[in-house]
């Protein structure tokens, strides 16, 4: 009976026809050898270090090849490929770059090939506009193909767009050399706040990479990154575009872009707050008091976008020099980006930072020394040697960790997270201000792996410890993160903060697993756990 169930999950032959067995390989297939060494040449035009086989050809007989080879790729486009077939064309086509540029005429030709066809008409028309943007970013006449496309398929009535989404990657392939055929096209999904994309991004890296321009075009792109009902990457991204060519504003658009900016700190999107605070330098002192603001911030990344800022303007915001003094600590988040901000102020920042040492406590000390120092020597050498060689690295060298020991246990056993399982109570304090308040201050955990940051700092620790555990917030997480109580880890711990917590170990041991049957064939071993062995 097992044998024959084996049997039955066999596939049965499938007959072939005559004319299957005779037809040509298509033309990607049959020259693909030639097709990857053209594509390698075309990414690394001055040489790999390894000899390819065009390589050994004359210029004539690589011309005649090439030429032949775009020949077939054309006539199977312009023939009765299947669509993945048709991929597979399009995407050898794309990989030769300039190479393929005669072929440009038959890619346009066959773009709306499986048009009429719901299931096909995305893929097969995405795949061909990526081709365009990768063989000929810049030309003129595929500029204005997917200018054209992009406004055919306008108004995006509310729905996604995916062919849009296509069509905007393709023209930031192209940058500023699309400014003048596709600002107009760009300008309108502007207007539209409803237009929405197979990912959000896709518009505002494609204004990024292209430009905002002038007049009409960069009050709609103002307007759009005020609004809040548009995604934050796309309102990023056209904040960083504006920021770019801030230089060549009059006074009314500088000022509209300082208040388009200033008010995007208010953002409830982290992504838009930090884009915001990173290119606010672009308007200079006068953004002084804002990048204060945004230093208070309570997400980390946002902070370092503010500090970053501030060092941009150098000496000028030396007003700042309290507050980035404050920010000297990588349980912060924004030690090295207040280092760096405050030795591009220069000496002016000094007395800020011997404050600081007064007040801060006794494990900043080293570091805020090497601050010192790298302040007085215009070099940030000091200070990343402090963070390297004073604080403990978390987990895959990312991060900081601090255990302060409060009460040592009697627990036989060190934690290790690759085998053990761990008890623990633990409860939630607030880092200096930057950690926002909690739901749920007490918790407990029981976990058979390290499935946390904060698990994986506990290694070593022992039933009975008391500890004070501290993570920086680019790697901190609830205890809870990742375990049974997974779904209370938010209750527990806000993201992009500090981590601050007192933990009580209750017990490490050592799961005991039993095998009943080891398995073999389609059947797996059957285990249970026995006990946990202290």
């Amino acid at each position: 009976m097992a044998l024959l169930c084996a049997c039955a999950l066999l596939p049965m032959p499938v007959a072939t026809s005559q004319a299957q067995l005779q037809a040509p390989d298509p033309a990607f297939v049959r020259h693909r050898w030639f097709v990857a060494d053209v594509a390698t040449r075309a990414r690394e035009p001055k040489g790999t270090g390894r000899a390819l086989s065009i390589d050994k050809l004359t210029p004539a007989e690589f011309e005649a090849k090439l030429a032949a080879a775009l020949r077939d790729l054309e006539a199977d486009l312009r023939g009765t490929l299947a669509p993945q077939q048709a991929y597979s064309t399009f995407q050898a086509l794309g990989s030769m770059g300039a190479y393929a540029r005669p072929s440009l005429p038959t890619i346009v030709a066959v773009l709306d090939t499986w048009d009429r066809d719901s299931f096909y008409r995305v893929p097969y028309f995405c795949e061909a506009v990526k081709a365009l943007g990768k063989i000929a970013p810049a030309s003129p006449e595929v500029i204005t193909v997917l200018a054209n496309r992009l406004a055919a398929e306008l108004p995006s009535r509310g729905g996604v767009c995916h062919r849009c989404g296509c069509l905007l990657e393709a023209l930031e392939e192209s940058g500023p050399a699309a400014r003048e055929i596709a600002g107009p096209v760009l300008e309108r999904v502007m207007s539209e706040p409803r237009f929405y994309t197979t990912y959000e991004w896709q518009l505002g890296r494609a204004v990024k990479a292209i430009g905002v321009g002038a007049g009409s075009s960069r009050a709609t792109a103002l307007a759009r990154v005020g609004n809040e009902d548009v995604g934050p990457s796309d309102r990023a991204s056209i904040l960083r575009a504006l920021a770019k060519e801030a230089n060549t504003f009059g006074p009314a658009d500088f000022e509209a872009f300082y208040r388009t900016a200033a008010g995007a700190l208010g953002s409830s999107m982290d992504e838009v707050r930090v884009a915001a605070a990173e290119t606010l330098s672009a308007v200079g002192p006068r953004a002084v008091p804002d990048l204060l603001r945004a230093l208070k911030d309570w997400h980390f990344t946002v902070r370092i976008a503010a500090a970053r800022s501030l060092g941009r303007l150098g000496s000028e915001a030396e007003v700042a020099a309290d507050a980035l003094a404050a920010a000297l600590d990588p349980f912060l988040g924004t030690g090295e980006a207040a280092a760096e901000a405050l030795v591009s102020i220069g000496p002016g920042s000094l007395a800020a930072i011997e404050r600081r040492r007064r007040t801060a406590p006794a494990y900043l000390g080293a570091f805020l020394a090497a601050t010192s120092r790298a302040v007085q020597e215009r070099r940030v050498t000091a200070m990343r040697e402090s963070l390297s060689r004073d604080f403990q690295k978390g987990p895959q060298g990312t991060g900081f960790v601090r255990v302060d020991v409060q009460r040592a246990g009697a627990g036989r056993t060190p934690y290790d997270p690759a085998k053990h399982r761990i008890s623990l109570q633990f409860t939630v304090l607030r880092y200096d201000g930057a950690s926002r308040s909690t739901e749920r201050t007490t918790d407990s955990v029981v976990s058979q792996h390290a499935a946390n940051s904060a698990l994986q700092a506990l290694q070593g620790r022992r039933a009975g410890d008391v500890v004070r555990l501290l993570l920086s917030p680019d790697i901190a997480q609830s205890p809870a993160y990742g375990t049974s109580r997974h779904g209370d880890s938010w209750a527990t711990h806000v993201g992009g903060t500090p981590g601050l917590f007192d933990v009580t170990v209750v017990r490490v041991c050592q799961p005991v697993i039993w095998t009943l049957w080891r398995g073999s064939g389609l059947w797996g071993p059957i285990e249970f756990e026995a006990y946990c062995r202290d």
